[in-house]
């Protein structure tokens, strides 16, 4: 079995996928006011997946300011990060740790998005 499906058995809940332009936002990363922005690739119920201009560090703590659709702040740990760039940027899988109830009405909107479109 290959990494990538061993991760997607492990996880707890489906990835909605998410239009790349549908979610942006700002990254804050520790006590600096550095702040660089970020697209949404998917959600879960746990976390985010997403394109970085700038390279993450796993473990990292970071704060998440999501504009659109509707305005979130998340406090999230990156549990994993690409190394190297991609398009001019970075993939990382981020875990929420703080706002969970936020998390969970965005993954149930795009969720939802998703099922209508298979039906």
């Amino acid at each position: 079995m290959s990494a990538s499906k061993k991760i997607q058995a492990n996880r707890k809940s489906v990835r909605a996928p998410v239009a790349p332009v549908t979610i942006k936002g700002l990254i804050t990363r520790g006590t600096a006011n550095e702040q660089s922005p970020f697209l949404v690739w998917d959600v879960s119920e746990q976390g985010l997946g997403i394109w970085s201009s700038s390279q993450l560090q796993m473990g990292e703590t970071i704060k998440v300011t999501i504009g659109q659709p509707y305005l979130l702040i998340l406090t999230c740990k990156v549990r994993w990060a690409d190394d190297k760039p991609t398009s001019s940027g970075f993939r990382c899988g981020l875990e929420v740790v703080d706002n969970a109830r936020q998390l969970a009405s965005l993954y149930e909107k795009f969720r939802q998005e998703m099922e209508e479109s298979t039906d």
